[in-house]
């Protein structure tokens, strides 16, 4: 197996902002499929963070996320970060990977402008998504152009090959269970097979429960997450 620790290699999981109707309770994320990734990622030696913008990270206060209320064109409120800052946190911090939680759908554009501005601030981070909704939505979120790589399955097993083939330029449309986009801007399917998925639950990693900002989460105390 490489030796991915020992070059650095940083990869970030973002649950994105959160939009809702301003007659909706604001929750941050919490789920647990990206503990679960942090893990598989760790334990082929890349140091893995995760990140609920809707509550920011340590440096974040809650004044600044979570109770901050803003008011889109769409007529939506959006919590949580801005994109702005979560690019910049994401630079600061020199991670070479992002992967995005997408698993509604009213949350689309919440995972696309995320990935625009990372991109936007550097586009050699390689940007992957996951999520029901990603899959669904693949050629929309493909076609932005800000996305690497989709995971069409179980992204424990997936997403770990994802970065590796990264790391050796080697492309995306080899690894069964994704889709990408290739030079010629077509979409390129590989299929899920068995080798997307587990044999036993108890191959997978404990999930890295000390990622998320329960603190955070506990002086919210929110109903969901």
């Amino acid at each position: 197996m490489l030796n991915l620790k020992k070059n650095n290699y940083k990869c970030l999981i973002i649950y994105p902002p959160n939009q809702l109707m301003d007659i909706e309770t604001p929750r941050p994320d919490g789920s647990l499929g990206p503990l679960y990734l942090a893990s598989s990622l760790e334990k082929i030696g890349i140091e893995t963070d995760i990140l609920d913008a809707s509550v920011g990270s340590e440096e974040h206060s809650l004044e600044d996320t979570f109770y901050r209320r803003i008011k889109q064109n769409n007529g939506l409120i959006r919590i949580g970060m801005n994109f702005n800052e979560i690019a910049e946190y994401v630079q600061k911090n020199n991670y070479k990977f992002v992967a995005l939680s997408s698993n509604f759908t009213p949350q689309t554009n919440m995972a696309i402008k995320t990935a625009e501005a990372i991109k936007n601030i550097n586009s050699k981070i390689k940007i992957f998504a996951g999520g029901i909704n990603a899959r669904s939505l693949f050629r929309k979120f493909l076609y932005t152009g800000y996305f690497d790589g989709i995971c069409l399955s179980e992204g424990e097993l997936i997403l770990p090959k994802m970065i590796v083939a990264s790391i050796n330029n080697q492309l995306i449309s080899s690894i069964h269970g994704t889709v990408s986009i290739n030079k010629d801007g077509e979409c390129i399917t590989n299929p899920i097979n068995q080798s997307c998925f587990p044999k036993s639950l108890d191959d997978l990693e404990m999930p890295k429960w000390d990622a998320l900002p329960f603190e955070k989460y506990e002086k919210i105390s929110s109903p969901h997450g």
